[in-house]
């Protein structure tokens, strides 16, 4: 989420279409995840492409994006690219938002009884608006702390957040720092969700250094598949990602370039973000 709806970079201001309030969130009403992508086979999955032109949401630069997702066995893993092809330079922080119940997605149930451990040590606090204040806070001594490696019970957790089921912010949706050293792959373990009534267990790992929980404080009835619906909490997210709100400003300099928004410019490295969900039992 962008403070403000606005950010300077290279010395110019930008100013965004705000669709979250005074703020945006997802990249604008019109983000990456509401555009028509081309599809094309790739051993194993498939790769979808996208260009973003130049002021594309009032976001400068103009970027060619890819999105890969291939099936390993039982993982499911996402290789996200992003060039800048023209312009001027352009921030980049993509995020898969997918939902998770391993209970089913129509078993009717919430996420309550899903046991969660996060490698995290520390969080970003957010502000009454629901954005970063550019706190790095240690999660000891606090709800924020999921590192019990046998899983913390999130039904447990969630009436510490509010003063009860009917406020908005009843849940987490919260970016948790990782820790952890990268694997021979260039991937960190992030999380592990468990469901102990079927067993199933879902890893995440990536090569981000954040990642930001969310148990679907939002949903309110919103028509799934196969006929079902989704309520409050009827699913949680684990959307790896660089740490948000941070193209500038305080939030940059706290966090640091490493964990901040990646900021393409001329003759950079592509973006480069992947991140595996891996399922068993």
């Amino acid at each position: 989420e962008l403070p403000g709806s606005r950010f300077e970079l290279g010395g110019a201001e930008y100013t965004l279409e705000a669709n979250n309030g005074p703020n945006t969130l997802h990249g604008g009403r019109v983000g990456f995840s509401a555009r028509n992508w081309h599809a094309t086979p790739v051993p194993g999955g498939v790769r979808f492409l996208l260009n973003s032109a130049d002021g594309d949401q009032g976001f400068p630069g103009e970027l060619e994006v890819q999105a890969t997702y291939t099936l390993k066995g039982s993982a499911l893993a996402l290789e996200m690219v992003a060039r800048l092809v023209s312009g001027p330079p352009s921030p980049i922080n993509l995020a898969q938002h997918s939902y998770f119940n391993l209970a089913g997605h129509d078993a009717g149930q919430t996420v309550d009884d899903h046991l969660v451990t996060i490698w995290a040590s520390h969080f970003t606090p957010l502000d009454e608006d629901m954005v970063p204040t550019g706190q790095v806070t240690a999660v000891s001594g606090t709800p924020f702390d999921l590192q019990d490696p046998q899983g913390v019970r999130v039904g447990d957790r969630l009436p510490i957040f509010s003063t009860g089921p009917e406020d908005a912010t009843y849940g987490f949706d919260n970016n948790f720092c990782l820790g952890g050293s990268l694997d021979e792959d260039g991937l960190r373990l992030a999380a592990r969700v468990t469901h102990p009534g079927s067993g199933r267990v879902l890893e995440v790992h990536t090569n981000a250094p954040g990642v930001q929980f969310y148990t679907g404080n939002f949903l309110d009835g919103v028509a799934g598949k196969n006929d079902a619906t989704y309520y409050r909490h009827s699913g949680l997210c684990l959307e790896t990602q660089h740490f948000p709100s941070s193209i500038d400003g305080r939030n940059r300099e706290a966090f640091g370039s490493s964990s901040s928004t990646v900021l393409l410019g001329e003759g950079d490295e592509p973006y480069h973000h992947v991140v595996e969900y891996r399922f068993g039992f």
